[in-house]
């Protein structure tokens, strides 16, 4: 590729710490107005892959992600990469019978979603044995877990494994 730098990487997570310590603050996203370095987005994604991690998520395991356009549905597909875990995603306009179907067939072990969805996912979590942590950007309700807040306390470091 001529004089461009070459990224050596194994996985999705590999490439964005390459991509950080290569374009550190440059910008990588525009979004409404706000942007985001690769450092501060590297940073955000090792917050969330903390977070998980604290919570027991690791490789192999599936997170569904039920979330609007923004910053945060590519923060948490980087997150799940460097854990090695898969992402599957989840419609934002899934009623409870389409969540029910998704979540119990992928044997999610988590979901991560905005708080405006909450009123969906809590009716049929009960019934969906391998669900353990539902984690909500915004107002998170009893019975779930406010990402904002856990994320704010975690660590922005995060050293990936080797994903096979």
């Amino acid at each position: 590729m001529g004089d461009s730098q070459s990224i050596a990487w194994s996985s999705l997570g590999h490439l964005l710490a390459e991509a950080a310590a290569i374009h550190g603050d440059h910008p990588l996203f525009l979004y409404e107005g706000e942007r985001l370095s690769y450092t501060d987005f590297n940073q955000h994604v090792n917050r969330l892959a903390n977070v998980l991690l604290e919570l027991g998520v690791g490789p192999g395991d599936r997170v569904s992600i039920m979330l609007p356009n923004g910053f945060a549905f590519p923060t948490a597909w980087f997150a799940l990469a460097k854990l090695g875990a898969v992402m599957v995603p989840t419609n934002t306009n899934y009623v409870e019978k389409d969540l029910h179907y998704i979540l119990s067939d992928s044997g999610a072990k988590a979901i991560i979603l905005d708080a405006e969805y909450v009123p969906r996912v809590q009716p049929v979590a009960d019934q969906l044995p391998a669900l353990e942590h539902i984690l909500v950007l915004g107002d998170a309700p009893a019975g779930t877990i406010n990402l904002d807040d856990r994320m704010a306390g975690a660590s922005e470091s995060f050293t990936i494994g080797k994903v096979e």
